[in-house]
Parts: structure tokens; C-alpha cells; sequence
């Protein structure tokens, strides 16, 4: 999982009170600048997995110590995209939509450039802590 500390801002919600789709909220975080790969996908979550403190999250990775962890391990095996969740709650506000899918999406491309050649799960668990 990417993990991070909550937001120390309020989002305003959306002024007419929409609640935006996956698509929308990705077509908004793109026009606003944030790049999305075609390897990405979002999903809601829509069983409050994510606690308060945690707006969106990836793939968790539980492996004994000095495992190597490489890139191809993020993508899903039966999509072959990396999966992202994303608090419900954020799809009200197109600010948080911004924040939320653009810090993941630098954060996404920080571990590629670390995991391209593969390290070690501590490093994982070092670059993932909140």
C-alpha cells in the first residue's frame, strides 16, 4: 500500500452536491495535469476498507524479510493493471480528486523507479510507511 498521513486541509464538496464516477473523477484529475497510465485502475470502495486516514491505496505486499519485490508485482494478474482503491468520500469534492489521484499517481511513479529493478521488501515497507 501507498500510505500517507491524512489530508491537513478540508475539501470542498462539489457545489451542486455531484458525487463524480471513477471515469469522471480520472477525466477531471487529467484535465487538471495529472498523467494516468493505462496500467492504473481506480475502483470505489465501496466496503470502507480504507479507514479516515487513508483516502486511496494499492497493492500490500505481506513477505518474509530479503524478498525482492520487482515492478511486475504491483499489476494485478487478472487485469494486468496496478489497482488503486479510492474513499468513496472523495469523489464528492473535485478538489479532492485532484490531490488524492495526483499524489498517488507521484507516488505510483517514485515505486517504479525504485522497484524497476527490483528491491528488497524492507525497502517497500520503507518507502510505505505513512
Amino acid at each position: 500500500m501507498i500510505a500517507g498521513a491524512a489530508p491537513r486541509l478540508a475539501w470542498r464538496s462539489n457545489p451542486d452536491g455531484a458525487t463524480r464516477t471513477i471515469d469522471e473523477a480520472c477525466e477531471i484529475a487529467r484535465r487538471w495535469g495529472v498523467e494516468i497510465p493505462g496500467y492504473v485502475q481506480f475502483r470505489v470502495d465501496e466496503y470502507d476498507y480504507l479507514d479516515e486516514n487513508t483516502t486511496a491505496k494499492t497493492t500490500t505486499f505481506r513477505e518474509f524479510e530479503g524478498t525482492i519485490i520487482d515492478w511486475s508485482w504491483y499489476f494485478h494478474k487478472k487485469t494486468g493493471k496496478i489497482p488503486f482503491l479510492i474513499r468513496k468520500d472523495i469523489l464528492a469534492s473535485d478538489e479532492a480528486i485532484v490531490a488524492v489521484i495526483g499524489h498517488e499517481m507521484f507516488e505510483l511513479e517514485m515505486l517504479r523507479s525504485i522497484f524497476a529493478e527490483g528491491a528488497s521488501i524492507e525497502k517497500w515497507e520503507a518507502e510505505n510507511q505513512p
